[in-house]
């Protein structure tokens, strides 16, 4: 995870917070148990979106999220990514 950037970073944990805009987000009880395929797939299908609409975003901290997402292997290394990547959301 180390060589994932920190806006990249962000944006994975959008997906199991429960407000991102707060001034202190915190983790939803329910989507801390989301499974990398879909957590995957929302990430794609808001690439997706984004590429639809040819907003001026750029896409390559989405689509470097997506590619780390792919490349972890088995469940736990997925929840220890996870793990690693929600500590600070943690309170």
């Amino acid at each position: 995870m180390d060589n994932l950037t920190d806006e990249s970073k962000f944006i994975i944990a959008q997906f199991f917070l429960d407000d991102p805009t707060s001034e202190v987000p915190r983790i939803h009880s329910k989507k801390r148990e989301k499974r990398k395929g879909t957590v995957l797939k929302e990430l794609d299908t808001l690439i997706h979106d984004l590429e639809e609409i040819e907003t001026d975003i750029d896409l390559e901290p989405y689509k470097e999220a997506a590619k780390t997402l792919r490349k972890l292997r088995g469940k736990e290394e997925y929840t220890n990514f996870v793990d690693e990547l929600l500590q600070p959301y943690i309170s």
